[in-house]
């Protein structure tokens, strides 16, 4: 047992660089210097999250901003495109990737409705005019 739990303290660095994280650059119109980071589940509680998102904000000269409960597993930090490379790398790391403004445009087809639909029903199952129907 005991050579057991010295291999595995010994493979584990070995490995490690194998399930590292990912980093992603920003899919839109990127915030400069911030970085969505999300950690593997195996950070399961709030408090432990946060004290490890603050740990890797503190190794890596970067900035904590908040931290999420639901959404995701992460938080949100400010630092250098290099340090969220670098921090990508560490094993509790799912993955960084650059936050982003998203913008929703609606067309103007879809933001105005016709007043009148041309089925040539009255509602909706009706076989004949309402008109019949309520004499």
């Amino acid at each position: 047992m005991r050579n057991l739990i010295w291999s595995l303290v010994l493979t584990i660095p070995i490995l490690s660089p194998a399930f590292a994280g990912q980093y992603f650059a920003a899919s839109g119109i990127p915030v400069e210097n911030q970085y969505i980071v999300v950690l593997k589940d195996e950070v399961p509680s709030v408090q432990a999250r946060e004290a490890l998102l603050q740990n890797f904000a503190v190794q890596h000269g970067g900035e904590l901003i908040r931290t999420y409960t639901v959404a995701l597993n992460g938080g949100v930090m400010r630092m250098n495109e290099a340090k969220a490379k670098a921090l990508a790398n560490h094993p509790f790391i799912s993955y960084i990737e650059q936050d982003s403004v998203v913008q929703l445009i609606v067309p103007t087809s879809l933001s105005s409705q016709t007043p009148t639909s041309s089925w040539g029903l009255d509602w909706i199952g009706s076989y004949r005019p309402a008109v019949a129907a309520f004499k």
